[in-house]
C-alpha cells in the first residue's frame, strides 16, 4: 500500500487544493482521530489540519439551552385563576 501510495502521490501536483466541502469532511474526521491524525493525514500537513480544527471550534456555534423559567402550564393557570376568584 505504501509503494502504491508513493506512486500515486508522485503523479499529483506538489500542492493539492482542497475544496471547502472536502475541508469540512477532513475536519470532521480528523477531530475524532485525536493524536493519531498526525500519522494518518497525508493530503495536508498535520499542522494545517490542527489549525482547521481550531478555527472550526471557534466558529461553530454551540446550541444553547433556553434562558429563563419554563412557561406555566394551562392547567395550573386555570387553577390559579379559580383560586383567585374564590378568595375575592
Amino acid at each position: 500500500m505504501k509503494a502504491e501510495y508513493k506512486i500515486l502521490r508522485s503523479r499529483l501536483p506538489a500542492r493539492v487544493l482542497v475544496e471547502p466541502t472536502e475541508r469540512r469532511r477532513l475536519v470532521q474526521l480528523g477531530a475524532k482521530l485525536g493524536r493519531a491524525r498526525d500519522e494518518l493525514v497525508t493530503i495536508v500537513r498535520p499542522g494545517t489540519l490542527h489549525r482547521w480544527i481550531r478555527e472550526d471550534a471557534k466558529t461553530t456555534k454551540r446550541p444553547r439551552g433556553k434562558v429563563g423559567r419554563r412557561r406555566t402550564s394551562e392547567q395550573i393557570r386555570k387553577l390559579i385563576l379559580k383560586l383567585a376568584k374564590a378568595n375575592n
